[in-house]
């Protein structure tokens, strides 16, 4: 007994200290990040320091909460967080405390910190916290650079996959309802996070549900099954104001998928993640995860396979073998295209195995020192040691190339910041935002962080930093930063070096160019790419206005701005006499058989109504287009609407089925 005591007592140090030892690292990996001032600005970070600064300063409070968030300043009315609404929710509460660029960096921190915690806890109910804790900071390490791209939301959904998984288990063993709706708030949350984690946490809840019922001989088998299957129920209808929008994304337009030849070196790349973990320290974790493999066949095999599950399943989609089976399939062709972020939930099976190779190699060390005192059976001992000794070390190494690495860049550390300042002071100083809207080409490919990359590579030049325009300026713009979820931005937006949607140099016409500038009702355009400003300088119908750095700033001749007008580019008898982002009202003289074009990109949400009619709205363009079909004058009103009843409803009755089912005695036994 005393010996347990002991045993369970020195558990619980090594925990805390493990615990404190992920802390420390993740927390200092990021130090140097959080103590420099402006915004992060290594790849995508300026969009969501950008989007966190709209939504608190800009946004109406029932917007926010209903997942249709419209931000008229980004793509003329982008609609953003209909697919995940956490990392839209997220950045504004927390922004309502701190600064939009402290946020995004304690975001990030927090993202790192919740992934590995929840390897943590779930690897460390199988083996050691030592060996958990190795496993957990691998993990952080592979999943570094995604959370600083400003993709953390994926990693958080993994994490919020993995608490379910720790709670689902739990309930599966002690059969509490207390965990029963806590396992339901954190499936929530994970339908609330991101798509590939809800496929993802499905995964892991089908696996584990299979081989429970599979490994479990109980004569209440029907029962245990309806409490699980009601779990998955009442967490999607509890996501009903979130999947609600999965049947109401308009403007989405397919992009197209390129097919690529299957390799077994790319794949596997995938898997181990070699771009971030060092060749050698890869084959020492597949070793180790293989011993770890085989080690769970025999300790737990329900858990291990549901991780066989999950890893095949994942593997399959990584392979990218189901971009031959999409046949038009907008689920598969959506799952074809993000394939490769099944990548960390791999990642996450992959590296418990590793953890768990470390309990075998203990094992064995065991074994031999039990059975003989030769040297050889005696360094056997050691092999664990000597293994978390090297992973130590280089660990150590990640640590200072993390903490030394681009990644770390804001813009008060930046050494080119001058003619962000300089080009921001002057669109402020010139330009009406009432009148018009600017054109920004993307800057994606056009800053370079650190020498020691090339010029092209992905981990030096992919910033969107024009993006922070919209929080040094009162712009409405287009462009600035890429979104491929609608028609509006596969028509009018793209990466670096576009213009208005036209990506090279083949494609760029001034017919079009003047069209999309009416259309948009642009009279500025602001470049930064060589082969835009050539084109740009050679037109007569647009004058230079000025040259910050590699900024020129275009103006088209003779613009009259306009927000709404005739198909025919006709703009009498139309008067606008009301505007705001969700609220229009504009009268107009009849013109049967022409339709008036509001610039505003086209979503099923706006809604047009004369006096108590109401009028179909069409896209054209990939903009609002209102048929006129009355020679008599017209005012017509113009709305933003939100489905709120049905979503809200529908939360309701899971919210009271939850408390219900969690406190009926009948639902208990």
């Amino acid at each position: 007994m005393e010996k347990t005591a002991l045993d369970k007592l020195v558990r619980g140090w090594t925990n805390n200290i493990c615990l404190l030892l992920i802390i420390l690292y993740i927390t200092g990996s990021f130090l140097p990040l959080l103590i420099r001032k402006g915004e992060p600005l290594q790849l995508d970070l300026p969009v969501w320091t950008a989007v966190t600064h709209v939504l608190r300063t800009e946004v109406l409070p029932q917007q926010k909460w209903f997942w249709g968030i419209l931000i008229e300043r980004e793509a003329a009315g982008y609609i953003a967080g209909e697919l995940y609404s956490i990392p839209i929710i997220l950045p504004w509460i927390i922004s309502s405390f701190l600064p939009a660029d402290m946020t995004i960096k304690l975001i990030c921190l927090l993202t790192g910190l919740f992934l590995s915690l929840g390897f943590y806890y779930f690897a460390s109910r199988f083996t050691k916290p030592l060996y958990s804790m190795l496993g957990a900071l691998l993990m952080y390490v592979a999943c570094f650079e995604i959370i600083t791209d400003g993709m953390w939301y994926q990693p958080f959904s993994i994490a919020l996959g993995l608490f379910f998984w720790i709670a689902f288990e739990k309930y599966l063993k002690q059969k509490s309802m207390g965990m029963w709706a806590f396992s339901v708030i954190l499936l929530t949350l994970v339908f609330l996070s991101h798509p590939v984690g809800s496929l993802g946490v499905i995964l892991i809840w089908g696996a584990s549900l299979v081989f429970h019922m599979i490994d479990k001989k109980d004569a209440n088998t029907k029962s245990a099954l309806f409490k699980i299957i009601s779990m998955l129920i009442i967490s999607i209808m509890l996501a009903a104001p979130q999947l609600v929008n999965l049947f109401v994304i308009s403007n989405y337009k397919k992009m197209p998928i390129h097919l690529y030849p299957f390799k077994w070196k790319a794949f596997v790349g995938l898997i181990l993640n070699v771009d971030l973990i060092n060749r050698w320290i890869c084959l020492l974790i597949a070793m180790t995860a293989a011993l770890g493999f085989f080690y769970l066949a025999k300790l737990n095999k329900r858990v291990f396979l549901a991780t066989v599950t999950i890893f095949l399943v994942t593997s399959l989609l990584l392979s990218q073998l189901l971009n031959n089976l999409r046949a038009g399939s907008f689920f598969l062709s959506g799952i074809a295209t993000f394939s490769q972020r099944f990548q960390y939930l791999s990642l996450v099976i992959f590296l418990f195995w590793f953890s768990m190779g470390f309990s075998v190699l203990e094992k064995i060390g065991k074994a031999k020192r039990l059975a003989g005192k030769s040297r050889f059976n005696s360094a056997r001992m050691f092999l664990p040691i000597i293994l978390i000794t090297i992973f130590s070390f280089y660990l150590a190494d990640c640590f200072i190339r993390i903490v030394r690495s681009g990644r770390q860049i804001t813009l008060g550390s930046y050494r080119e910041r001058w003619e962000i300042d300089q080009l921001f002071e002057w669109l402020n100083q010139n330009i009406d935002k009432e009148k018009s809207r600017v054109f920004l080409e993307p800057t994606k490919g056009t800053y370079k962080w650190k020498s020691d990359y090339p010029a092209g590579s992905p981990k030096n030049c992919r910033t969107h930093m024009i993006a922070l325009s919209d929080i040094y300026t009162s712009l409405l713009h287009v462009g600035g930063y890429y979104y491929s979820s609608s028609k509006f931005a596969y028509l009018y937006q793209g990466d670096g070096g576009s213009l208005f949607g036209m990506r090279n140099v083949e494609e760029f016409s001034e017919e079009k160019l003047l069209n999309d500038m009416r259309l948009l009702n642009c009279y500025y355009i602001v470049a930064n790419s060589p082969q835009v400003k050539n084109f740009l300088d050679d037109l007569d119908s647009l004058e230079c206005l000025e040259s910050i750095g590699r900024f020129k700033i275009y103006a088209k001749r003779n613009f009259e701005p306009a927000w709404a007008f005739f198909e025919d580019g006709t703009r009498d008898g139309i008067e606008i006499q009301k505007k705001s982002p969700t609220d229009y009202l504009i009268h107009v003289e009849g013109r049967r058989k022409k339709d008036l074009i509001i610039s505003l990109a086209f979503n099923k949400r706006w809604k047009a109504y004369c006096g108590n009619r109401r009028i179909p709205l069409v896209s054209k363009f990939a903009l609002i287009s209102i048929p006129i079909d009355s020679e008599n004058q017209m005012t017509i009103h113009l709305r933003y609407e939100i489905e709120k009843k049905i979503p809200i409803a529908i939360f309701c009755i899971g919210l009271a089925s939850m408390v219900f089912f969690a406190r009926s005695k009948l639902f208990l036994k």
